[in-house]
């Protein structure tokens, strides 16, 4: 028999513990999400491996996320991220493990290129832009510095 799956799962953010100012059962919590989140990022990692290994027993969203991930299926990864230069790190971050998810080929001939190429355009252009602020902001300096 033939049936249908919708998942709609949010994944939630990579907070680093010292960012957030959590303590006791939020700062658990955090911990969780990201061990949650390695866990997905191990199997994504090994799913673009042929023939490697993929534990989905290490966290509950790896096992909710089985058959999203492999077999006869179409995953699609949404990725938000921030255009804010302080938001750089986590924006690549994000970026990275959505590239990731993309080398992933299921049965049913995988990826969408042209997602994939998206967000290596974005992190380029979002390196691109750091890379001008920072200089822009070492000229303003400079001239800040002229009597």
């Amino acid at each position: 028999s033939r049936f249908a799956r919708l998942s709609l799962i949010d994944l939630a953010g990579s907070e680093r513990a010292a960012n957030t100012g959590n303590s006791g059962l939020r700062l658990r919590e955090g911990a969780m999400i990201n061990r949650s989140l390695l866990a997905l990022a191990n199997c994504i990692t090994a799913l673009t491996r042929k023939g490697a290994y993929v534990n989905y027993r290490d966290s509950k969203l790896t096992r909710l996320l089985k058959d999203s991930l492999s077999g006869n299926c179409n995953t699609v990864m949404i990725a938000h991220v921030s255009p804010s230069i302080s938001s750089f790190e986590e924006t690549l971050n994000t970026l990275k493990y959505a590239h990731r998810a993309c080398e992933i080929r299921g049965m049913n001939g995988g990826v969408r290129e042209n997602v994939c190429v998206a967000a290596a355009q974005y992190a380029e252009r979002l390196r691109r832009t750091c890379i001008d602020a920072t200089r822009g902001i070492g000229r303003t300096i400079a001239q800040l510095a002229l009597p």
